[in-house]
C-alpha cells in the first residue's frame, strides 16, 4: 500500500481567526501517531490508512469552512457598504424631492397669481365694455352756475 503523507495538525482554538469568526476546526478523530508508535498493532493497516485519510478529509473540510466563513464575512461587509450607500442615496433623494416640492409650490403660487390677475383683468375689461357708454352718447354734466 502507498504511504499516506500526513502533516502535523493542531486543532484551532479560534484565537487565530478574525473576530466574529467563531468557527473551530473539527478535531482529528484518528490518532495517527498512536498506531505508528505501537509495537503491536491492535488494528490492521487498512483501518489505519482509512483513519489517516479521514483526518485529511477533516482538515480539508475545516479549511473549506474557514474559506466559506471568510467569503461570508466579505459578503456581509459588502452588504453593509451597499446599505450605507443606499441610505446616503435615500437622504440625497429626499433632499432633492424637498427642493422639487418647494419649487412646485412656488410654481403653483405663481400660476394662481397669474390666474387671479387674468380673471381680474378680464372682469375689469368686461365692466368697462359693458358699462362704458359710447363717446357720442355721453351726457355732459351741467356746469355749475356761479
Amino acid at each position: 500500500m502507498a504511504k499516506v503523507e500526513t502533516e502535523e495538525h493542531k486543532p484551532s482554538t479560534g484565537a487565530d481567526l478574525p473576530e466574529g469568526m467563531g468557527f473551530s476546526e473539527p478535531s482529528t478523530v484518528y490518532a495517527e501517531e498512536t498506531w505508528e508508535q505501537q509495537n503491536e498493532k491492535p488494528w490492521p493497516k487498512p483501518l489505519h490508512t482509512f483513519g489517516v485519510c479521514q483526518n485529511q478529509v477533516n482538515r480539508g473540510t475545516a479549511a473549506r469552512l474557514r474559506t466559506l466563513e471568510v467569503e461570508n464575512r466579505t459578503l456581509k461587509l459588502q452588504v453593509e457598504q451597499l446599505q450605507h450607500e443606499l441610505d446616503a442615496a435615500a437622504v440625497r433623494e429626499k433632499k432633492s424631492l424637498g427642493r422639487v416640492a418647494v419649487e412646485m409650490d412656488r410654481m403653483h403660487a405663481e400660476l394662481d397669481r397669474l390666474r387671479l390677475s387674468t380673471q381680474l383683468n378680464s372682469n375689469a375689461v368686461d365692466r368697462i365694455l359693458k358699462g362704458a357708454p359710447e363717446p357720442e352718447e355721453r351726457e355732459e354734466a351741467p356746469e355749475p352756475e356761479e
